[in-house]
């Protein structure tokens, strides 16, 4: 039996008056991908920021209820944000890369958490490209500037970067929504060896992508959970119709019947 990595309990989010997300209980076990579906705009990529408490970056955001990694209550007082967030990682739809080189993109959380240490700072970076596949495009290129690369490139350059800190957790926001289809390939088989050493908790409007790579699905519809199970079961069975008319395309991205 895996363990529980990530435990959300009640947990409400608002952004000033607006309710995001509605008494969310969630269990995220260690060493899977979790897939996160449902309509746009419903709360799936505020509870993916919820988790390393990104969400507080927006003016007027409160939560009640709590979120749990491993046996910390993440809103402790005297938490860490920082180190918060480099044990849970998190990827964006679109690469965010710095206007800088490619060495120092993926240098950078080492140097911010006071790593000095050439020869360290060399063998993390080489070892986060090689598990990102990336390695062999960039390694002759360091110097060069991260956003020459093609965005597939860039995709991949950031799951590096984010591996740079070896965190315990990564969260995925639509990853591979704006990649052509060979590069999303690339990325999925990344994702998917990644919970060999990490849990990985995605956000994806590609039920294909979610019925390939993950282990167990989370259906959200206007901020509340409205069925959650193994992903065999949520594609083949499900119990809650709103989740059959969604998977099966009945129920658009927008949460409305077709």
């Amino acid at each position: 039996m895996k363990e529980i990595k990530i435990q959300i309990n009640d947990f409400n989010l608002w952004y000033g008056g607006r309710h995001i997300l509605k008494d969310i209980n969630l269990q995220v076990k260690a060493n899977r991908i979790t897939a996160v579906i449902g309509p746009s705009g419903c709360g799936k990529t505020s509870l993916l920021r919820s988790v390393n408490r990104l969400n507080e970056l927006i003016r007027g955001a409160r939560h009640s209820g709590e979120i749990l990694i491993g046996a910390d209550e993440i809103h402790e007082p005297g938490t860490d944000v920082y180190l918060l967030r480099k044990k849970v990682a998190m990827v964006f739809q679109k690469p965010n890369l710095f206007p800088d080189t490619i060495f120092e993109n993926l240098a950078f959380p080492l140097k911010i958490s006071g790593v000095k240490d050439k020869e360290l700072i060399s063998e993390k970076i080489t070892a986060a490209a090689v598990k990102s596949e990336i390695w062999n495009e960039v390694k002759d290129r360091m110097n060069e500037p991260a956003l020459n690369l093609s965005v597939g490139q860039q995709q991949r350059l950031c799951i590096a970067r984010a591996l740079v800190s070896e965190p315990e957790i990564i969260l995925m926001d639509e990853p591979t929504g704006s990649l052509d289809p060979v590069s999303t390939a690339k990325i999925e088989n990344l994702i998917y060896d990644m919970k060999k050493d990490m849990t990985v908790m995605m956000v994806t409007h590609n039920m294909n992508q979610a019925g390939r790579l993950s282990d167990y699905t989370v259906f959200i519809a206007q901020g509340s959970v409205i069925e959650q199970n193994s992903t065999s079961r949520i594609f083949t069975t499900p119990q809650n119709k709103k989740t059959e008319g969604f998977i099966s395309g009945k129920i658009n991205l927008f949460g409305e019947e077709k």
